[in-house]
């Protein structure tokens, strides 16, 4: 979407609930500067590349129009006339995005779980196993189901990623429909790293209709089935399908596979160089017992 020419979508931001819930609206112009003292400290928002006038800014008294004064002021860069987010992390906070943005448009992109939790795991801020992150894939659609209950019909879309993949051109009409603009050839393309500071950094390139069901040919069978014992009836409730949907793995081991990524999710928290050769050592006995 950001690839269209009246919209301006930058990274993922994290930071517009968090300072909301720190600091709510400012009642002076101390208050707001306040904020703006917080938002520069912030790698998230330092890469929006905008420059901020601080006496415009200053007189900013609900914490609505300062997010709107960003992303304007980011929209105005790229000359365009609207703005979105697309942070994840976001999906748990929709009633305070409701509350702030009562007439938001949400856009909800679902994916196959498996293929999610493989590229998670991947991540350093990922789970550190199948089941964590069954059990996490499984609590975000749940949230989608509450998300649903919270927005009208009229705000909140749904989408499949690997129909926007296979069908770009019929998805993408849809969102442009659902957003009010005309459907441009532009947004064909996607943008992959945004506009933050240096406009010849942007690169794009073309849907890659290949990018989804990966877990068909790179998940172990052991891994599916731990993840389809877990999500499995959610999967199917989004249309996946599943393989193993009569396998169950036992309490006991659950838990142990939740403790599993608590510890290890601490012990990534405080890794440092001296630590880190007697860390090795918690780490290989959890892994190799994880598996038995």
């Amino acid at each position: 979407l950001r690839s269209h020419p009246n919209i301006a979508i930058p990274n993922e931001s994290h930071f517009m609930v968090r300072l909301y819930q720190m600091f709510g609206d400012p009642q002076s112009d101390e208050d707001a500067l306040q904020i703006l003292k917080w938002l520069k400290r912030l790698d998230h928002f330092q890469r929006f590349g905008i420059e901020i006038d601080i006496e415009q800014f200053k007189k900013l008294r609900s914490y609505k129009d300062i997010i709107n004064y960003i992303y304007t002021t980011y929209a105005q860069k790229l000359h365009k006339i609207r703005w979105g987010d697309k942070t994840p992390g976001y999906l748990k906070n929709i009633p305070i995005l409701k509350k702030l943005f009562s007439d938001a448009l949400f856009i909800h992109v679902i994916r196959d779980g498996r293929d999610v939790a493989m590229s998670n795991i991947l991540q350093k801020f990922g789970p550190n196993n199948m089941a964590s992150a069954a059990l996490q894939w499984k609590k975000s659609m749940q949230m989608s189901e509450q998300m649903k209950s919270i927005c009208p019909r009229t705000q909140y879309l749904e989408i499949q990623y690997e129909q926007l993949l296979m069908q770009p051109r019929l998805v993408l009409e849809k969102v442009c429909g659902f957003l009010s603009e005309p459907f441009t050839e532009e947004i064909l393309t996607a943008t992959r790293d945004g506009l933050y500071t240096n406009i010849s950094n942007v690169q794009s390139q073309h849907i890659d209709a290949s990018n989804c069901f990966k877990w068909k040919s790179k998940m172990p069978q052991d891994q599916l089935k731990i993840f389809e014992s877990i999500a499995g009836d959610v999967l199917k409730c989004f249309g996946y399908e599943v393989q193993n949907a009569s396998v169950r793995i036992p309490r006991w081991r659950l838990v142990f596979y939740q403790i599993h990524n608590w510890i290890l999710k601490i012990i990534h928290q405080f890794q440092m160089p001296g630590f880190r050769i007697k860390t090795n050592l918690v780490y290989f006995w959890l892994d190799f017992n994880i598996r038995l």
